[in-house]
């Protein structure tokens, strides 16, 4: 799927939009994120209307590369995918609700500041435990340092377009930070 994106073609897009159905949440995740990589492709941004339902989907994992894709391929004016992002950010589990928020940011919306403010502070990622699944355990720990500088860095990329102050002011406290250039 990856491999059929970076062709680049509009006979690719189809491929792609079939599989967003696929019972596999993996496929369905994997054709998102080909699809977010086609965003110069005109006919995978005419795709948006069947890629929205995708916030909703049964799996976390499908919902946070659909908010990614969403922010790749809708247009800034594009009210029915931020309404639709809005709602991943009422009511999606928290990292759902993180890509929903920079997704926002990405489209130019504030929608998301008051989650974006906290994911630009550095003791907001350190008192948290991350938790996933692995060969049919839950593993729960802290965040790695160089996991809490990704997330930094992802949210300062993802807001650099709004023009907010507060916004603004949380960037320039992390010029201070240990590991924030």
């Amino acid at each position: 799927m990856i491999a059929l994106a970076r062709l680049e073609t509009a006979s690719g897009v189809a491929p792609l939009v079939d599989l967003l159905a696929d019972e596999n949440w993996w496929t369905r995740r994997t054709a998102l994120q080909a699809l977010a990589d086609m965003k110069n492709v005109p006919e995978a941004r005419h795709a948006l209307g069947l890629i929205l339902p995708l916030l909703e989907d049964t799996e976390p994992a499908v919902q946070i590369v659909a908010c990614a894709t969403v922010a790749c391929l809708a247009d800034v004016e594009d009210t029915s995918a931020v309404r639709a992002l809005r709602e991943r950010l009422e009511t999606g589990a928290s990292e759902v609700q993180w890509n929903a928020a920079m997704a926002l940011a990405r489209l130019g919306s504030r929608a998301g500041k008051l989650t974006l403010l906290n994911m630009l502070d550095r003791g907001y990622w350190e008192g948290l435990d991350l938790q996933y699944a692995e060969s049919g355990s839950l593993v729960q720990r802290k965040y790695t340092e160089a996991e809490v500088e990704r997330n930094l860095r992802s949210t300062i990329e993802a807001v650099s377009g709004l023009d907010d102050r507060e916004l603004t002011n949380a960037i320039m406290a992390l010029k201070q930070d240990r590991s924030i250039l």
